[in-house]
């Protein structure tokens, strides 16, 4: 089976903080960009990942990657733990 993704949209920066590792997934609604974002992390064989969902809404792309990327280090240094 193959996936086509007919996308028009550059994929979302990921981007690496520590040992973890982040990934924007803002989506297109009404009235602008939700933000949603995924954090991995690779314990040497486990792999761990989290969903962050901020309720945000924002009115490009590129701010939703940034608000994304921002909520997650600030979740990764207040503690967030994937096991």
């Amino acid at each position: 089976m193959r996936l086509s993704h007919d996308r028009k949209e550059p994929a979302s920066p990921l981007v690496k903080h520590g040992d973890y590792l982040i990934e924007p997934r803002p989506f297109a609604m009404a009235g602008g960009w939700a933000t949603h974002v995924q954090v991995w992390r690779d314990f040497g064989g486990h792999v761990s990942s989290a969903h962050l969902a901020p309720t945000e809404i924002t009115y490009s792309r590129e701010e939703a990657d940034r608000r994304c990327i921002e909520h997650a280090i600030k979740a990764i240094e207040g503690g967030l733990e994937l096991r």
